[in-house]
This record gives C-alpha cells, structure tokens and sequence, in this order.
C-alpha cells in the first residue's frame, strides 16, 4: 500500500477561505482497449505459449492443440491431421531465407505452409515423403530430447535448439537433410529437468545466452561455455525467459526469482548481476513468463498475475511496474507470451483465455476502480497536469481531484469543511490562478 504523502495546498472559496492539505491514494482501474480471439474464433486452443510475427505480417500461435496463424481476420490451424507429431507447439522460427522451423513436443519440424498434408499416427521418421507439409527430425531417441523447446537462428545462420534434455545445432547435410547435433555445455545429468533448455539469446557481441532450468549459459564465439547460478548473483536458477534491449542490456526472467539486469561484461570471477528486482521493489510477482520490448521501446512482462508494464522513473535511472490483470479487461489473469503486430499492437497469449490484442491507440476507459462513478470537471493545471473533478456518490461520499500520471489516476481528498459540498454545475468548478493557488467552488 503506497505511504500517505501531502500533495500540495488548496485555496478552497466556500463561503470563506480556508487552507487544505490534502492526501494522496494510489488507485488503478484503467481498462484496457481490448479484443479476445478464443476457439471460438478459429484459435486452435486457449492455452498459448508463444505468439511470433514472421516477415510477412502474420501472427503465429504456439498452443496445446496445434499451430494458428492468423491473417488479420481469420485464423488457419495446422495439426497432427496435417502431419505434425505432436499436437503441443513450444516455438516457431522463421529464417532470414524464409524457411519455417516449428519446435513441437514429439520433435523439430521443417515447415511448407504449400506442401502436402498427411496425417501421423506413429512415431515420425526423420525423413517424409517429398513435398509433405511437416518433415520431422528427432534430436535424439528419448522423450526429452524430442522434446524441443526453444529455437533461434543467430547472425551467421546458424540454428539452434533447445530441448528437455539440453541444446543442439542444426548441420545441414547432402540432400537437403539435416542433423542435430549435441552441444555439450556442460549441463548436470544426474537428476530431473536439469537440462531442461528453457529459451535462447543471441547478444550484440555475438554471444548465445542459454537459460535453463539450472541457470544461465553463455557459449562464447571462441567455443568457451561460461555457467551462471547464485554464487554470480543470481537469485533463481529456474531461467524462464532472456531480452536484450535496444540499449543493449540484457534481462533475466525468472519462476521464483523476479527479474534482473546484468552487467555490460558478464564474468564467471565477480557477479554478473547489475540490478535485481524483486517484491520488495514492488514487482507484482516474483514468476515472471517472457520478457519483450515493443516497437516503441517499452519493456513488458508476461506473468501469472497478468501483464506487467515497465515505467521508467522520472530521471530515467530505474524503473518501477504497474500490473493489468482480469479487472483491465483480460479474461484470464495468466499471461504467458508477448507479441506485437504490424501496426504496434500488444498481443498476450494467455494460459486459459485464448489471445488478446490491446490496441495501441483507441478508446480507454476509467471508471470505479479509479474511484470515480461521474466526472463532474476534467481540466489542466499550469504545469499541464490533467485533474478530473469526481464525487460524491451512492458509495463514495467523498470529493476527489484524481490527477493523472504515469498512465494512472492518483486521487486527491481536499480535508474540506464538515457539510461543505462543490458548488452546482460542471466544467469550471476548480481553477488554479497565476500564481499557482487553487480555488474551489
């Protein structure tokens, strides 16, 4: 709960002058301008994992039940009656060549939205018949390392993918097939998910940033592997997802460790961890699912509370976070990924609502949640502040000025006189003067 600040003082003019402190509540309810697309728009599940925009426009949805694209008004679903080998979608890449590479439950995919479809009811094999939709690679003969979890092409074309058990390369062989080929980092094998590779990065200076179940990777372009756990400063092992900004910082998402900013140059002798942010400095939760920063250089967070947006503080030196969740118009408060649109739209996969777009520009509302039923008076004060004039009401009894900032509403209560009510009418009911003083009908 944000302290009680004094906010500044008031001329009040009722009936006599009289010197207000007031005192400052935080309260969100803005509503976010939003459109939900479920199964029952074509999507082919509501769970989403991955949402990935290819160069021609389209929207990729990585769900439990197949593979959606979506054209700007309908959705095209791919499954295993189209030939893929399992029905969970973990990631999509497409290559700067235009090749589509899809990372599924049961093996890596090779992608002709043109080919043929053909229905799988066994195991894939790694080769398919020429022409099919979906051929099928298999990392490796066990469950987990069918189980591809992550992909990226980096600078020099080269393909990478993560699995349950670990990291490989792709290596193109004669014929048009490939291989996969194990890169040993060095990962613990002796129990559970330990290699469990959970997202890939590739970094300005060429290095690939692997997080896992056991902490942070760095393969570096010399061949060194680099690892990174508490001792270097991190406060969780389980890494969920990585981003480098266009400034070039490179951020860690964690299950149970919040988030974190490394250092410039991460070495295994010193902590690599230059800023932690945690619940103490107000993160709604410490889970965090995906990292992304949208066109306009904004940074957000998928989470399990909802969708968590980076504010800068006022000399840009840090940042603090502000939470949409179900009350902002999401219908389910999990989101999982993040994505955006030609246009800049803000797409959200959810774990159980489907997708939702939040458009970047168009109608928001602000209602109760914001403390205010009726608006009685908007206007801007000197310094080109915006002040809306509320109350009182049926549950409300109280007179606010709700100033915005921060894309949010604080709400000011003038300590005004017992019995003292705003004077009738609208629109010019507060006025600061010249100097600075307000008044108050």
């Amino acid at each position: 709960m944000p302290s009680i600040k004094a906010r500044r003082s008031l001329t009040l003019v009722s009936g006599a002058l009289v010197l207000l402190i007031v005192a400052i509540s935080m309260v969100r309810g803005e509503r976010l301008p939003v459109k939900i697309y479920t199964t029952a728009d074509g999507l082919a599940h509501n769970n989403v994992q991955r949402i990935v925009r290819d160069s021609r426009g389209f929207l990729w949805f990585c769900t439990f039940e197949g593979l959606s694209r979506f054209d700007g008004y309908g959705f095209t679903t791919y499954g295993i009656e189209q030939g893929l080998p399992s029905q969970v979608i973990n990631d999509l890449l497409e290559t700067r060549e235009g090749d589509y590479w899809v990372a599924t439950g049961a093996g890596l995919c090779r992608f002709n939205p043109k080919g043929m479809a053909e229905q799988r009811t066994t195991d894939a094999p790694q080769t398919a018949t020429k022409g099919a939709m979906f051929a099928v690679y298999s990392p490796g003969d066990d469950a987990k390392s069918k189980e591809v979890t992550a992909l990226l092409e980096d600078r020099p074309g080269r393909i990478w993918c993560g699995t349950a058990q670990g990291l490989y390369r792709l290596e193109p062989q004669e014929g048009g097939h490939v291989a996969l080929r194990f890169v040993d980092l060095g990962m613990p094998a002796a129990y559970g998910e330990s290699r469990n590779v959970t997202c890939l990065l590739e970094d300005q200076r060429g290095a690939l940033w692997i997080g896992s179940i056991n902490g942070l990777y760095r393969l570096l372009p010399d061949g060194r592997v680099e690892h990174y756990a508490k001792p270097h400063g991190l406060p969780d092992l389980s890494v969920q997802s990585l981003l480098e900004d266009r400034q070039g910082r490179v951020w860690i998402a964690m299950r149970n460790g919040g988030l974190c900013r490394l250092v410039a140059d991460a070495k295994t002798t010193r902590p690599v961890v230059a800023r932690a942010y945690s619940l103490k400095d107000e993160l709604p939760t410490a889970w965090i699912n995906q990292l992304f920063e949208s066109s306009d250089s904004r940074l957000w967070a998928a989470s399990p509370l909802g969708l968590i947006q980076f504010i800068p503080t006022a000399d840009g030196g840090d940042f603090h976070f502000r939470l949409y969740a179900q009350a902002h118009g999401l219908t389910y408060k999990q989101v999982q990924a993040l994505a955006e649109d030609r246009n800049g739209n803000l797409w959200l996969g959810l774990a159980n609502g489907g997708a939702v777009k939040v458009a970047r520009s168009g109608i928001t509302a602000f209602s109760e949640a914001d403390g205010f039923k009726t608006a009685s008076a908007i206007f801007k004060d000197n310094a080109g502040d915006l002040y809306v004039l509320s109350g009182p009401d049926e549950t409300n009894k109280k007179y606010l000025i709700n100033r915005f900032e921060s894309e949010r509403f604080t709400a000011i209560q003038p300590r005004l006189p017992r019995d003292t009510y705003y004077g009738w009418g609208w629109n010019q009911l507060v006025l600061e003067d010249h100097v600075g003083e307000w008044w108050v009908a």
